[in-house]
This record gives structure tokens, sequence and C-alpha cells, in this order.
């Protein structure tokens, strides 16, 4: 931990308080992302079978 750090109240605890809270906010980013293109999937499928009806 950087010195300087320490002089304004920063410490491992905190830190590593951030990096969960950054990693948590990056899986929820994923999981997002990961809806938006289920449901482009599924915009998809039905405008297909709308077409073919």
């Amino acid at each position: 931990m950087a010195p300087l750090l320490k002089t304004i109240g920063i410490d491992a605890a905190y830190i590593d308080k951030g990096e969960a809270l950054f990693n948590e906010v990056t899986q929820l980013v994923d999981d997002q992302k990961k809806e938006y293109q289920e449901q482009n999937l599924a915009y998809d499928k039905f405008y297909l079978e709308k077409d073919d009806a």
C-alpha cells in the first residue's frame, strides 16, 4: 500500500471494498449485454415467424 494513500485514510480494506464493487458492476453489465442479445434474438425470431404466418 502506498504511503500517500495511507495519509488520506485509504487502507487495504477500502481498496478491497472498491474492487468488490467494481467486480459486481462488471458482472451486472455483462448480464445486461446478454439479456439484450437474447431480446434481439427473440425479436428476430418473432418477425421471421410473423412473416411466415
